[in-house]
């Protein structure tokens, strides 16, 4: 597994200070691994959790096809971005009311509308 320096993270993060840094790792949940002197994270702990909202971003406008997007966007293949956003991903389900009172209603509004 690739290691990151806690030094590494605080560029990363932007931050000036390494109590930042550990602050937020301990708030992430990231943890934080001290072999003498040196202090590092797992890289792919730090990414899963750097990533994450960006990801959840990816799940809400792309649905199940989040992965293939993500590997798009890691890559730069701005054309097939393109294309992917070009197509519709969530199809609508018709509003099917479960009160008796308004399914009357909407039938016989769809009655009178068929016959005008």
């Amino acid at each position: 597994m690739k290691k990151i320096a806690i030094n590494e993270l605080k560029a990363t993060l932007n931050y000036k200070d390494l109590r930042a840094v550990r602050k937020w790792c301990i708030e992430n949940d990231v943890l934080i691994i001290k072999h003498g002197k040196n202090e590092f994270v797992f890289e792919t702990a730090f990414i899963e959790v750097f990533e994450r909202p960006f990801i959840n971003k990816l799940k809400r406008k792309f649905g199940k096809i989040w992965e293939s997007a993500y590997r798009l966007y890691k890559d730069g293949n701005i054309p097939a971005l393109n294309m992917l956003q070009e197509t519709p991903l969530v199809v609508g389900k018709s509003y099917k009311p479960k009160n008796t009172i308004v399914n009357d209603y909407l039938n016989k509004y769809k009655s009178h509308k068929k016959a005008a």
